[in-house]
């Protein structure tokens, strides 16, 4: 990201979010990949998969935030992240 964008006119934000992408990836905050794994084997396989399995760190908070107060409030909390 930063070798793409990190010096053009959205560098700011480019370098914002490599920052956060850094900071998280280096952190144990992440769901178990067999977790992962397995739910996406299920979706998978099944005959009548649901439309969003949710799983993962923070998935039900995300989810709850969008649901509750609509697109601009949850696109609000996602890019309070990268600031």
């Amino acid at each position: 990201m930063r070798e793409t964008s990190g010096k053009g006119a959205y560098a700011t934000f480019a370098n914002s979010v490599a920052d956060t992408i850094k900071k998280d990836f280096t952190n144990d905050r992440f769901t178990d990949v067999q977790v992962l794994g397995k739910t996406i084997a299920k979706a998978a396989t099944v005959k009548n998969p649901k439309i969003r399995y949710v799983k993962g760190y923070s998935a039900k908070f995300a989810i709850t935030v969008r649901k509750w107060f609509g697109d601009r409030i949850f696109d609000k909390v996602i890019m309070s992240q990268y600031k």
